[in-house]
């Protein structure tokens, strides 16, 4: 059938544009990495990314220009159980407090094993049971390295309350005044449970068992040792990295600025 001109014309005049299709919403995406930088500002309840933006201007502050109220390095002691994060967030410390030296009792006692040292060999004895290395092979090579360093953060000791002694004679001694104690809060299945999934050899549940029984027993009392001399930092410990790293920023902070700063 042939359409004339003019009914094409009317066809064409009556046909309906078609809608355009609404484009579809970008899809939401969330922040997923812990490696963070933090501050002494409120936390905000939102993702990790919201908390690295929050981030750099205190901390750097509290890092460089507030050192602390008579102008003292940082020195601080990170205490609490064994799978606590306490290497983690040294590691987070270290990133605002320049130059301010790891001092792990554990990764020095395996170093020495590892090299066969004399040292070494006593310590594991102990390590292997999941016991405690004796005060004797630990306080000399603790004096040593903090005789030579000014800004530290002790990882790992002291863990009895005869060591804390000691460190307090020792410092006194070295003219090297404690800035804070920090102590990480974690339940003891939570720490069995990520001390499992590192896998090391030494990890079986019954040593890590014994290694918290030991802590309970023996180390706990450090806490209330600093916690006498107004030194001490509770920290809940259970949490994501960036969100435990964030609050002990942010209580070393409160701690390290002068008044005003």
């Amino acid at each position: 059938m042939q359409i004339t001109s003019a009914k094409a014309a009317t066809i064409q005049a009556n046909k309906k544009p078609r809608a355009k299709k609404a484009a579809s919403p970008a899809p939401k995406t969330e922040a997923t990495s812990d490696a963070v930088q933090l501050s002494g500002a409120k936390a905000p309840a939102a993702s990790t990314s919201g908390l690295t933006q929050q981030a750099t201007s205190s901390a750097t502050q509290a890092a460089t220009a507030c050192c602390g109220p008579s102008g003292t390095a940082l020195r601080m002691i990170l205490t609490g159980p064994p799978g606590g994060g306490k290497g983690t967030q040294a590691e987070l410390i270290q990133k605002f407090f320049k130059g301010t030296t790891h001092l792990s009792t554990g990764e020095l006692l395996r170093q020495q094993v590892k090299e066969g040292t004399e040292l070494g060999k006593q310590a594991q004895v102990y390590m292997q049971k999941g016991e405690l290395v004796p005060d004797s092979i630990i306080l000399a090579m603790v004096d040593q390295k903090l005789a030579g360093e000014e800004s530290f953060i002790l990882d790992g000791f002291p863990r009895s309350k005869a060591q804390a002694e000691h460190l307090d004679q020792t410092l006194a001694r070295l003219g090297k005044s404690l800035t804070a104690v920090a102590n990480l809060q974690v339940d003891d299945e939570i720490v069995v449970k990520r001390l499992k999934e590192r896998g090391r050899q030494d990890d079986t549940e019954e040593i890590i068992r014994n290694r918290l029984k030991v802590y309970h027993e023996q180390t706990e009392p450090v806490i209330g040792h600093y916690q006498a001399q107004a030194l001490l930092e509770q920290v809940a410990a259970e949490g994501k990295v960036a969100e435990v790293g964030y609050n002990m920023i942010t209580q070393l902070n409160s701690r390290l600025r002068p008044q005003g700063c």
